[in-house]
């Protein structure tokens, strides 16, 4: 039988136990909600949080960067406005998983221009790897840009927004790869793929790796779309970059629903296992649209 989950709510965030020594918290009123740390079933840490070469980038997370021109990924310009994070699945002991919800808005905090409804849901794949089925199904409060800094070759280091993973600074010499059979970061970022991953080093034991895969569903608008993988120096990152390809208009009452699917694991990238668990999620292995 699966590990039961377990979720705490101490007041402030959601702190979820799976199996082994797995933990992902959950901060729900921070600027960016996010899980940091997030602890692999072998009690590995795959997160980093508040570095301070980027102190905006908070763990796992999700953000957009400008909305109707509103900076919400930088501290400086704003950033979601969160409401209260439920935890759900908890009574029945969590065999097959927990999950949260939460309402969110973005943009400018006295007249916000997007509504988003949050359902995360985490199970457990295997003794050495846990998912996260990410659901944020957002509404147009007002006509609304979703925009981002120009990717190449106008700005060599634009185009990100979306989900985002901060990795450690021990994966300095990581192993990156996708769904296209690509390898390195710089071979990964910015092409499109149904997913990418990136697994790394572990300091304090040798010979250990552990990584995060960011899965796409294959109903989201552009599928598949682009990553965003860096790893080279102190800086470790990797994100499905939602706007890549170009900013998103939205009129207003227009939905936008984004799915993923993420994958918490120790050792080395198993490629086999993140096809299987993709090809899953695209057969509607997903949590339910609000």
């Amino acid at each position: 039988m699966p590990t039961p989950w377990t979720v705490t709510d101490t007041g402030s965030t959601l702190d979820f136990r799976g199996p082994g020594a797995s933990r992902l918290l959950y901060h729900p009123a921070a600027r960016l909600p996010h899980f940091h740390p997030v602890v692999t079933p072998a009690g590995r840490c795959v997160s980093l949080a508040v570095p301070q070469d980027h102190p905006w980038h908070v763990g796992l997370y999700f953000a957009w960067k400008f909305v109707n021109g509103v900076n919400c990924w930088e501290p400086e310009g704003g950033g979601a406005q969160a409401g209260p994070a439920a935890a759900e699945g908890c009574a029945a002991g969590g065999a097959d998983g927990v999950a949260l919800r939460q309402r969110l808005t973005w943009g400018d905090p006295s007249a916000p221009s997007l509504r988003e409804e949050r359902h995360i849901r985490l199970a457990t794949v295997d003794t050495d790897c846990v998912r996260l089925d990410w659901d944020a199904h957002f509404t147009a409060l007002r006509e609304t840009t979703l925009d981002r800094t120009p990717p190449p070759p106008e700005v060599a280091w634009g185009g990100y927004a979306g989900l985002s993973a901060r990795l450690p600074r021990s994966f300095y010499d990581a192993e990156v790869c996708d769904a296209e059979g690509r390898t390195g970061a710089a071979a990964v970022h910015g092409h499109r793929a149904a997913w990418c991953a990136c697994a790394g080093k572990v300091d304090g034991e040798v010979g250990a790796w552990c990584g995060v895969a960011l899965l796409e569903h294959p109903g989201n608008p552009g599928f598949p779309g682009h990553s965003f993988a860096l790893t080279g120096g102190a800086l470790q990152f990797l994100q499905r970059a939602a706007l890549w390809a170009a900013p998103v208009h939205l009129g207003e009452g227009d939905d936008l629903h984004l799915r993923y699917r993420v994958l918490v694991f120790d050792g080395r990238a198993d490629t086999g296992r993140i096809s299987a668990e993709a090809g899953a999620f695209g057969r509607g292995a997903c949590t339910p649209a609000p």
